[in-house]
């Protein structure tokens, strides 16, 4: 049996060491390290090349990409080299709580049904503080996970909620080798379409009811101003809207490809072929109105009012009202 870290860099000098050292430092030693480095500018490679010598780290290689692939693309190249039978996927900018390696590999270990295994996450600042965070009302995880789950517990993800909304940051992945080998095929189709590759890998996990949660938190997630993906660090304002229409448009196209191709590519088992055919039709529905924000257009989506509130939340549907009705610039953040 046999672990592996598969870890994408992009100009990452300021914090990768950090990173490195959480990995090496693991209670639970992993016994593969593939590192791709997309083309940075920085001093990334040298820091990782470095660090490498220095502790004498044979298994350990880091790969530079001939050109620049983008963080969906990179992650690929990282998966396409790692030979464990489970895989870690790593950010570059955050730390690894001493036994996250342990703990996922027993949860793994024991319950061969886990295909896809996210943990929670703790959220720390660009200098390491941690960040308080109040969670939502049937929330968790850092109010990243729209579900309500108890600490300590280990739940699995159903397809109707993976296909609206991720589990958890990537970053606190593991997976099979098996679920690596079935995800790789679908390279062109990820990049192509910007398909955040944790996100797929947990939907082709979820088809064989195997995309899990565990509520502990066994990395300290970095928010800070030059994140490559995840969470972006800003700040909430109550009561004002932050996006601009063209901005809405765009998400609501994100979301409308997503669902066609969920169709169109994977087969699911029959009640979640028939739910991903009514999600497919919602968000193309929402699009439409997105494209012109029409009132007329708007009360079309609410023909399934539970796919539209658990898409977008009393929240989002405010803001499509206040769209719809042209308030939207009286409430606009400044």
């Amino acid at each position: 049996m046999k672990t592996s870290v598969a870890l994408a860099t992009y100009n990452g000098e300021k914090y990768i060491e950090e990173q490195l050292d959480s990995i090496r430092r693991q209670k639970k030693k992993v016994d593969e390290v593939i590192i791709c480095d997309d083309q940075s500018n920085d001093g990334t490679v040298s820091i990782i090349q470095t660090y490498i010598q220095k502790y004498e780290l044979e298994n350990w290689k880091i790969i530079i990409n001939e050109k620049n692939k983008g963080f969906i693309g990179n992650f690929f190249e990282a998966l396409k080299r790692v030979t464990g039978d489970f895989v870690f996927l790593c950010d570059q900018d955050d730390v690894w709580c001493e036994d996250k390696v342990e703990k996922m590999l027993s949860l793994m270990l024991h319950n061969k049904k886990i295909q896809a295994l996210n943990s929670a996450v703790c959220l720390i600042d660009g200098k390491g503080y941690q960040k308080p965070v109040t969670l939502k009302r049937g929330y968790c995880n850092a109010n990243i996970l729209h579900k309500r789950v108890k600490s300590n517990d280990l739940v699995c993800i159903d397809i109707p909620f993976l296909v609206k909304s991720n589990i958890s940051p990537g970053c606190t992945m593991c997976i099979t080798r098996q679920l690596k080998n079935e995800f790789l095929p679908y390279e062109n189709m990820c990049v192509e379409s910007k398909f955040p590759h944790d996100w797929f890998l947990n939907i082709l996990a979820g088809m064989k009811k195997g995309a899990y949660f565990y509520n502990v938190p066994l990395i300290q997630y970095r928010i800070h101003g030059e994140n490559t993906i995840g969470i972006a660090e800003q700040q909430q304002v109550n009561g004002k809207i932050n996006s601009t229409r063209k901005q809405r448009k765009e998400i609501g196209e994100f979301h409308k490809n997503r669902a066609i191709l969920l169709d169109e590519k994977l087969e699911f088992q029959k009640k979640d072929k028939a739910y991903i055919k009514k999600y497919r039709k919602f968000t193309e529905e929402r699009y439409a109105f997105l494209e012109e924000f029409s009132f007329k257009k708007l009360l079309g989506i609410y023909k399934d009012i539970k796919i539209y509130y658990d898409s977008v939340e009393i929240k989002g549907m405010l803001s499509d009202l206040l769209y719809a009705l042209g308030l939207d610039n009286k409430l606009r953040q400044r």
